[in-house]
């Protein structure tokens, strides 16, 4: 009997159950609607605690600090004198064609741009001063050179209840521009300080026949490194790279993004101009560098050359200074500052060629006549000076000569 008494009770009690679920549901329901309905129509209020949060965010980062987007944008109004920026070269092998800027505040930190991009600003509520920030916030600029040359700089602030433009012309600093230079931007750079510039070598312009015919007009940059001097044969718009400590011309079709980049800008009678950039393109300086004069004093032939009578059908004897020589058509001569002596080994040939010996040279061409002709070059060949040997009696008729191009003597060596 009391078995059948209790189960309607049992059944009662799971029907409570029931219901009481379904009203918790129902709640759940009514309050996330409630909640949708709310974050609708009062969106502005959650968007500007996730400000507050990111707020928080860029208070664990470093040095940077938060600041207030609507009060600090007011700041922009003397943000001219807060930055001035610097349009940097942009390295020639750049694929960027935008310009880089170097945005520089008044304890000379320096930010860099290019040409179209955007920067954010914090404000240092502490100093009271707007800042440059290395993450996103809500103020922010995007830097336009315009056609005047003038860097503006249009400013916005994007807040849920705010957006403000303002555009702002920043003055342009000296043309002294100095820029933080890595270590290897200065190591570059050092064997460029004692650099000597010089024209075309005239020797090449003679005797350099087809092996040097490329550099008869290149001018020439003469490098001290610490071991050794080294020359550089240079045109308008050439390009070299720094590598393992020394300076050498781009290879066709090889990558330079690697390298301290040096640019031949332009090359005058007077000067050459050069653009030197480290490998990121932020440091960038331009040097110019005076062309040595030619030092050649007039040469007596004469006066050097004595006695001189024709012994063979391309050669003489002679007297020079106190012993008598045999001169044959295609010698060198070298002025060792005590005499002149021949030229005889192929090795002393290449010195001289390649700058590693620097004397004044003379070389013989050719007998014509009653007179055997030649060159007189001063040591860096940047003045030639034609010489007639007046030669006393003939003594038979000459056969061809022989070439006294520089690749002919080489190869009778």
């Amino acid at each position: 009997m009391n078995m059948l008494v209790n189960i309607p009770s049992f059944f009662d009690l799971q029907r409570s159950i029931h219901r009481a679920l379904a009203i918790t549901i129902g709640l759940g329901l009514t309050l996330s609607l409630v909640v949708f309905l709310y974050c609708t129509y009062y969106e502005e209020p959650l968007i500007a605690e996730q400000f507050v949060v990111k707020k928080q965010t860029y208070e664990s980062k470093e040095q940077d600090f938060v600041f207030n987007e609507v009060e600090a944008f007011d700041f922009l109004v003397p943000i001219e004198d807060a930055f001035t920026y610097h349009v940097i070269e942009k390295r020639p092998d750049s694929p960027n064609t935008a310009e880089m800027l170097a945005l520089i505040d008044k304890k000379q930190n320096q930010s860099f741009v290019k040409n179209g991009s955007t920067i954010y600003f914090a404000y240092d509520e502490e100093k009271q001063v707007l800042n440059t920030s290395r993450y996103e916030t809500a103020l922010s600029g995007t830097f336009l050179l315009n056609k005047e040359g003038q860097l503006e700089l249009k400013a916005n602030i994007l807040l849920p209840s705010v957006v403000q433009e303002k555009s702002i012309i920043l003055k342009k600093g000296s043309q002294d521009l100095k820029l933080k230079s890595s270590e290897l931007f200065k190591e570059c750079l050092n064997p460029l300080q004692k650099a000597k510039g010089y024209p075309p070598d005239e020797m090449f312009k003679i005797y350099g026949g087809s092996i040097y015919a490329p550099l008869q007009n290149c001018y020439r940059l003469e490098i001290a490194y610490e071991t050794e001097a080294e020359t550089l044969f240079i045109a308008e718009k050439d390009l070299f790279v720094f590598e393992k400590g020394k300076w050498r011309k781009l290879l066709s079709n090889e990558n330079s993004c690697f390298f301290p980049l040096l640019e031949v800008k332009s090359l005058k009678d007077q000067s050459i101009d050069l653009s030197i950039f480290d490998v990121d393109g932020k440091q960038h300086k331009k040097i110019r560098f005076e062309i040595a004069k030619a030092k050649l004093k007039p040469l007596q032939a004469s006066e050097l050359f004595l006695d001189a009578r024709q012994r063979t059908q391309n050669g003489i004897s002679c007297l020079m200074g106190k012993k008598r020589k045999i001169l044959q058509e295609g010698d060198w001569l070298i002025n060792t500052g005590t005499n002149w002596k021949v030229v005889h080994h192929s090795e002393e040939l290449k010195k001289l060629i390649n700058y590693s010996l620097n004397h004044d040279i003379i070389v013989l061409d050719k007998i014509e006549k009653d007179r055997f002709t030649g060159h007189y070059f001063d040591a860096k060949r940047t003045a030639v000076q034609k010489i007639f040997i007046p030669l006393l009696e003939e003594k038979s008729k000459k056969k061809n000569s022989l070439s006294a191009t520089m690749g002919s003597h080489e190869s009778k060596m």
